[in-house]
Protein backbone atom coordinates (compact mmCIF):
# COMPACT_ATOMS: atom_id res chain seq x y z
CA UNK A 1 0.00 0.00 0.00
CA UNK A 2 0.91 3.61 -0.58
CA UNK A 3 1.05 6.08 2.06
CA UNK A 4 -2.28 7.63 0.50
CA UNK A 5 -3.77 4.54 0.59
CA UNK A 6 -3.02 4.10 3.74
CA UNK A 7 -3.98 7.65 5.09
CA UNK A 8 -7.90 6.45 5.41
CA UNK A 9 -6.83 3.83 7.61
CA UNK A 10 -5.71 5.69 10.49
CA UNK A 11 -8.84 7.33 11.98
CA UNK A 12 -10.79 3.35 11.39
CA UNK A 13 -7.91 1.80 13.34
CA UNK A 14 -7.56 5.09 15.98
CA UNK A 15 -11.49 4.28 16.30
CA UNK A 16 -11.30 0.73 17.03
CA UNK A 17 -9.41 1.55 19.51
CA UNK A 18 -11.65 3.86 21.01
CA UNK A 19 -14.72 1.12 21.11
CA UNK A 20 -12.31 -1.12 23.09
CA UNK A 21 -11.46 1.14 25.82
CA UNK A 22 -14.89 2.50 26.11
CA UNK A 23 -16.97 0.01 27.52
CA UNK A 24 -14.38 -0.74 30.73
CA UNK A 25 -12.83 2.72 31.03
CA UNK A 26 -15.16 4.25 33.83
CA UNK A 27 -14.70 0.91 35.63
CA UNK A 28 -10.75 0.76 35.19
CA UNK A 29 -10.00 4.20 36.16
CA UNK A 30 -11.98 3.49 39.20
CA UNK A 31 -10.01 0.44 40.14
CA UNK A 32 -6.83 3.02 39.72
CA UNK A 33 -8.22 5.46 42.45
CA UNK A 34 -6.42 7.66 39.54
CA UNK A 35 -3.02 6.07 39.79
CA UNK A 36 -2.18 6.54 36.61
CA UNK A 37 -5.43 7.80 34.52
CA UNK A 38 -8.01 10.02 35.97
CA UNK A 39 -11.13 8.36 36.99
CA UNK A 40 -13.89 8.90 34.34
CA UNK A 41 -17.51 8.21 33.73
CA UNK A 42 -18.57 6.32 30.30
CA UNK A 43 -20.25 9.20 29.55
CA UNK A 44 -17.42 11.59 29.86
CA UNK A 45 -14.80 8.95 28.50
CA UNK A 46 -17.33 8.24 25.15
CA UNK A 47 -17.32 12.42 24.52
CA UNK A 48 -13.87 12.67 24.66
CA UNK A 49 -13.41 9.32 22.02
CA UNK A 50 -15.60 11.13 19.68
CA UNK A 51 -13.88 14.22 19.91
CA UNK A 52 -10.46 12.55 19.66
CA UNK A 53 -12.26 10.80 16.79
CA UNK A 54 -13.08 13.75 14.95
CA UNK A 55 -10.31 15.78 15.10
CA UNK A 56 -7.71 12.44 13.54
CA UNK A 57 -10.82 11.93 11.09
CA UNK A 58 -10.48 15.95 10.24
CA UNK A 59 -6.22 15.59 10.13
CA UNK A 60 -6.60 12.57 7.73
CA UNK A 61 -8.79 14.06 5.57
CA UNK A 62 -6.78 17.04 5.31
CA UNK A 63 -3.81 14.74 4.31
CA UNK A 64 -5.59 12.54 2.40
CA UNK A 65 -7.09 15.61 0.09
CA UNK A 66 -3.63 17.38 -0.15
CA UNK A 67 -1.32 14.28 -0.67
CA UNK A 68 1.28 16.51 -1.92
CA UNK A 69 1.56 18.94 0.98
CA UNK A 70 3.91 18.35 3.85
CA UNK A 71 2.59 19.78 6.25
CA UNK A 72 -1.20 17.74 6.33
CA UNK A 73 1.43 14.58 6.22
CA UNK A 74 3.85 15.56 9.02
CA UNK A 75 0.61 16.71 11.00
CA UNK A 76 -0.58 12.75 10.50
CA UNK A 77 2.13 11.71 11.23
CA UNK A 78 2.51 13.25 14.29
CA UNK A 79 -0.71 12.00 15.13
CA UNK A 80 -0.14 8.46 14.48
CA UNK A 81 3.38 9.07 16.53
CA UNK A 82 1.25 10.17 19.61
CA UNK A 83 -1.11 7.03 18.84
CA UNK A 84 1.66 4.76 18.43
CA UNK A 85 3.43 5.70 21.90
CA UNK A 86 0.01 5.58 23.53
CA UNK A 87 0.53 1.59 22.58
CA UNK A 88 3.40 1.80 25.02
CA UNK A 89 2.50 4.30 27.67
CA UNK A 90 -0.28 3.36 29.26
CA UNK A 91 -1.10 -0.05 27.75
CA UNK A 92 1.84 -2.11 27.51
CA UNK A 93 3.94 -0.32 30.08
CA UNK A 94 0.52 -0.86 32.41
CA UNK A 95 0.58 -4.37 31.06
CA UNK A 96 3.85 -5.32 32.16
CA UNK A 97 3.35 -3.40 35.58
CA UNK A 98 -0.24 -4.71 36.51
CA UNK A 99 0.37 -8.39 34.59
CA UNK A 100 -3.37 -7.94 33.63
CA UNK A 101 -5.76 -6.49 30.63
CA UNK A 102 -6.03 -2.79 30.55
CA UNK A 103 -8.76 -1.13 28.39
CA UNK A 104 -7.76 -0.69 24.78
CA UNK A 105 -4.31 -3.36 25.25
CA UNK A 106 -5.39 -5.92 22.70
CA UNK A 107 -6.37 -3.12 20.00
CA UNK A 108 -3.13 -1.09 20.49
CA UNK A 109 -1.30 -4.36 20.45
CA UNK A 110 -2.63 -6.32 17.56
CA UNK A 111 -3.75 -3.39 15.57
CA UNK A 112 -2.08 0.15 16.33
CA UNK A 113 1.55 -1.48 16.92
CA UNK A 114 1.54 -3.08 13.53
CA UNK A 115 0.10 -0.12 11.83
CA UNK A 116 2.30 2.41 13.11
CA UNK A 117 5.45 0.49 11.95
CA UNK A 118 4.24 -0.14 8.48
CA UNK A 119 2.77 3.09 8.31
CA UNK A 120 6.17 5.14 9.12
CA UNK A 121 8.03 2.76 7.28
CA UNK A 122 6.11 3.68 3.98
CA UNK A 123 6.01 7.06 5.09
CA UNK A 124 10.36 7.32 5.43
CA UNK A 125 10.09 5.32 1.95
CA UNK A 126 8.10 7.34 0.09
CA UNK A 127 10.30 10.07 1.49
CA UNK A 128 7.61 12.01 3.21
CA UNK A 129 9.66 12.27 6.27
CA UNK A 130 13.62 11.51 7.07
CA UNK A 131 14.78 9.42 10.10
CA UNK A 132 15.39 12.55 11.77
CA UNK A 133 12.08 14.32 11.63
CA UNK A 134 10.06 10.89 12.78
CA UNK A 135 12.43 10.91 15.55
CA UNK A 136 11.27 14.40 16.77
CA UNK A 137 7.78 13.19 16.28
CA UNK A 138 8.17 10.71 18.90
CA UNK A 139 10.09 13.24 21.11
CA UNK A 140 7.00 15.25 20.87
CA UNK A 141 4.44 12.43 20.84
CA UNK A 142 3.95 12.03 24.44
CA UNK A 143 2.95 16.18 24.91
CA UNK A 144 0.89 15.41 22.18
CA UNK A 145 -0.84 12.14 23.47
CA UNK A 146 -1.31 13.57 27.01
CA UNK A 147 -2.54 17.09 26.08
CA UNK A 148 -5.15 16.14 23.66
CA UNK A 149 -6.48 13.12 26.26
CA UNK A 150 -6.52 15.04 28.93
CA UNK A 151 -7.76 18.21 26.95
CA UNK A 152 -10.71 15.69 25.13
CA UNK A 153 -11.40 14.27 28.85
CA UNK A 154 -11.99 17.99 30.22
CA UNK A 155 -14.35 18.63 27.49
CA UNK A 156 -16.23 15.48 27.97
CA UNK A 157 -16.14 16.11 31.66
CA UNK A 158 -17.44 19.87 31.48
CA UNK A 159 -19.98 18.74 28.37
CA UNK A 160 -21.42 16.00 30.91
CA UNK A 161 -21.62 18.61 34.02
CA UNK A 162 -23.83 20.59 31.35
CA UNK A 163 -26.23 17.49 30.61
CA UNK A 164 -29.50 17.81 32.44
CA UNK A 165 -28.72 13.78 32.87
CA UNK A 166 -25.22 15.17 34.82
Amino acid sequence: MTFHEMVPLVPVIFAIHAAEEAPRMAAWSTELRGRFHPPVTTAQFAIAAALLTAVVVAVAGWAYLRPTEAVPSSALLEVQAAIAFNVLVPHVALFVRQRRYNPGLLSAVLCSAPFSVAFFRTALAAGLVRPGGLALMFVLAPAVMIGAAFGALRVGQVLVARSPAG
